[in-house]
């Protein structure tokens, strides 16, 4: 589905006219451009398909707004579609971009209790550009689903970063479609260094296999402490009554675990958590589920799909009402959770969906940014410390990054680089396609 995008030519632009829409934009945005930033935006122009790939602070964003900005001013009339596979990532792509974005549920207008998509092969997709934002958090089934309904897009962006973890379901596309020589963009300069980031020379350093400690020393935005694993809830509440002390509330600061049991899992730290950002008052409804306690104002994620809604797996949420059946008169309790002003009720039958957010794993937080980042690296967690998945939970912070627990075992999960050995068929398509067809690897390189 995919190949004709590589075979596909693309209308030719004189250099003169894409340099003077470039200058253009740059007026505009009041910017300057350097040549990597330039090239950037004239390999989207000359390919049907192109990866953007780097870490946090290389620019993506900007290049992002300048290629639709030169794209706009070049085919005025042509349609583009923005997509990610998160609704918080849609909303964030959205805001950068000034244009509409969805979830790709959304747009492939998912139907739950069919498990298909209304946009397929017979009902294409009106659109001309498609730019798709989180790329490495989408599965073969979902990207496949996708592509049938593409049947009117002659052009694609895809933007990830392949340093992190690949897909909850099955596939990891986006590396095996670098690996298959797709024309790819991997945006290595830091720009945002000169603000003195921690977050982004340490990312960058284990991009690169390059991690020192003394990083933690050099900046003040990153902070390594060494706790065992009794004393994490305590850590994380100092660090959480400082931050609200500050001015930060639950929105602000995600802490981020491995586990959901145990003394420094996902449920005793949500438990702690709620109780400091959200404890009970006499004003403050609140319902029991299961073993928990759900209070309004609680911070809330949603663990299913709900495309009716328009809420995603993985989307945050504040619950902000409770109305239990004995005050309605209905057969059920009810919740209303509001999901960045998408408000969602929920019956009782439903509660399942939802679990506190004041803590959630790395996977849950992919997709998702925040000012405030505290993570646990514990040697009870050693077999699941990775390079993609620190990786990831890091480059979640946008401000402070917090590591709490064993500088040993961050390490040891820094060397782990093994991706999950999943068995795709990805590349080996792609590559017996290439021995039958008129492009190789060698075109792009």
């Amino acid at each position: 589905k995919f190949e004709r995008y590589l075979k596909q030519s693309t209308q030719s632009i004189e250099d003169s006219v894409i340099d003077e829409k470039i200058k253009r934009t740059e007026e505009l945005q009041g910017i300057t451009y350097d040549e990597i930033q330039k090239n950037a935006i004239k390999k989207f122009l000359e390919e049907s398909a192109l990866i953007l790939t780097g870490g946090p602070g290389t620019g993506k964003t900007t290049i992002v707004q300048a290629i639709l900005k030169v794209y706009r001013s070049l085919y005025p009339d042509e349609k583009i579609g923005l997509v990610a596979p998160t609704g918080r990532a849609a909303k964030r792509l959205s805001e950068l971009t000034k244009l509409e974005a969805s979830t790709i549920h959304r747009l492939l207008k998912w139907d739950i209790s069919t498990n298909t998509f209304s946009m397929n092969c017979d009902h294409p997709l009106d659109i001309d550009l498609l730019v798709i934002d989180e790329f490495s958090m989408v599965d073969s089934l979902l990207f496949s689903k996708l592509l049938d309904a593409c049947a009117h897009v002659h052009k694609i962006l895809l933007i990830g970063d392949d340093q992190q973890l690949p897909s909850v379901s099955p596939g990891n596309v986006l590396k095996d479609m670098l690996l298959s020589g797709i024309p790819h963009i991997c945006l290595q300069t830091i720009y945002r260094q000169e603000e003195g980031s921690g977050i982004v020379a340490l990312s960058h350093d284990i991009r690169n296999d390059h991690y020192d400690s003394h990083v933690f020393e050099d900046y003040r935005d990153i902070h390594f402490t060494v706790c065992p694993n009794k004393d994490v809830a305590q850590c994380v509440q100092a660090i959480v009554k400082k931050a609200v002390e500050e001015g930060y509330d639950a929105s602000d600061v995600q802490v981020l675990a491995p586990m959901y049991r145990g003394v420094a899992g996902i449920d005793a730290l949500n438990e702690s958590l709620q109780a400091m950002f959200n404890p009970p008052t006499s004003d403050k409804a609140e319902i029991k589920v299961g073993g928990k306690i759900f209070r309004e104002g609680d911070k809330l994620l949603q663990l299913k799909n709900r495309p009716d809604d328009d809420v995603y797996n993985g989307d945050v949420g504040i619950l902000v009402e409770i109305e239990k059946k004995e005050d309605t008169g209905l057969s059920y309790d009810t919740l209303t959770v509001d999901f960045d002003g998408q408000f969602v009720n929920y019956r009782t039958t439903e509660f399942n969906m939802l679990r506190h957010a004041y803590c959630m794993s790395v996977h849950k937080s992919q997709g998702n940014e925040f000012k405030i980042v505290i993570m646990s690296v514990l040697p009870e967690y050693s077999i699941m410390m990775k390079k993609n998945l620190l990786y990831t939970g890091i480059t979640r912070a946008k401000q402070s990054l917090f590591i709490l627990g064993d500088h040993n075992v961050f390490i040891h999960g820094l060397h782990n680089n093994q991706d999950e050995q999943r068995r795709t068929t990805l590349l080996k398509r792609f590559q017996e396609r290439q021995k039958t067809s008129s492009f190789s690897i060698s075109d792009f390189e």
